[in-house]
């Protein structure tokens, strides 16, 4: 979805160019539907139909859960000033990362000869003359008569975004950021929750004091990320058909690949 195919997204490029918000989210739009497909990829066997990993379709699921809600975040506000300074606060944050990477990959380390400690200070010379682009950023804010301090926050947390997506859409079953929140324990190696989202068959040993388990994925868990991750995205491509006044961009829901029955809005 570019700004000329979409007439208010192309007003709110033109106002915040050169960080066009129709850019950011045709790439949380690629973003999702890569982290979709990569599922498909995961979970289809071409010989048995289906195969459900333990742990990993969750940190896909999440990366397509974020990648949705960025979206919606930015564009979903009917409000054109909401909407530019959000995508501008999307690019802070990002300017603000980029150079806490930059700064950390030019650590000196103890295993640092000297010709490479001197290539680092001469690099962090170089990074601190640089004019921030979060300022440039600034500058664009202030020429759009948006709140330079606001844009300024970036994005406070994942958190704080997501019950801002659940007040312009409802999240099904839970809060979406109930459902983040789970689907991080088990992007991460949490104990807790992979415990609470397996099956777990136990069995006994010689030693009465000790039994043997064995994990396998809850079918339940699995399909509530999906459900969510696709609920999400959708939403996103509706939102941004709505606002590109082209159908085409909806995403049909007639062939979402979950069972029968299963909760689908």
């Amino acid at each position: 979805m570019t700004g000329s195919e979409c007439r208010p997204c192309s007003t709110d490029d033109d106002a915040i160019a050169p960080y066009q918000l129709s850019h950011a989210v045709s790439h949380m739009i690629a973003v999702a539907s890569d982290a979709l497909g990569t599922l498909e990829l995961v979970l289809r066997d071409p010989t048995e139909g289906i195969r459900i990993p333990l742990f990993g379709v969750y940190p896909v699921a999440r990366q397509a859960l974020e990648a949705g809600a960025y979206g919606i975040w930015m564009i979903a506000p009917d409000n054109p000033r909401l909407r530019r300074t959000r995508a501008l606060r999307i690019q802070v944050q990002e300017s603000r990362e980029e150079m806490s990477l930059i700064t950390e990959f030019l650590k000196d380390r103890g295993t640092d000869d000297m010709p490479l400690k001197k290539k680092k200070a001469r690099e962090r010379q170089k990074q601190a003359r640089r004019e921030s682009r979060v300022d440039k950023i600034a500058v664009v804010a202030a020429a759009a008569g948006l709140p330079t301090t606001e844009v300024k926050k970036g994005v406070s947390s994942m958190r704080t975004l997501l019950d801002e997506v659940d007040a312009h859409r409802p999240a099904p079953i839970a809060t979406t950021r109930a459902v983040w929140q789970y689907l991080s324990g088990l992007a991460h190696p949490s104990l807790l929750r992979a415990i609470q989202a397996s099956d777990l068959d136990q069995s006994d040993t010689q030693d009465p004091q000790v039994q043997h388990v064995r994990m396998t994925a809850k079918e339940d868990m699995v399909l509530l990320a999906l459900d969510v991750a696709l609920t999400v995205v959708g939403d996103l491509l509706d939102t941004a058909a709505t606002r590109a006044s082209n159908p085409a961009v909806r995403w049909r829901r007639d062939d979402l690949g979950l069972p029968p029955g299963w909760r689908l809005r």
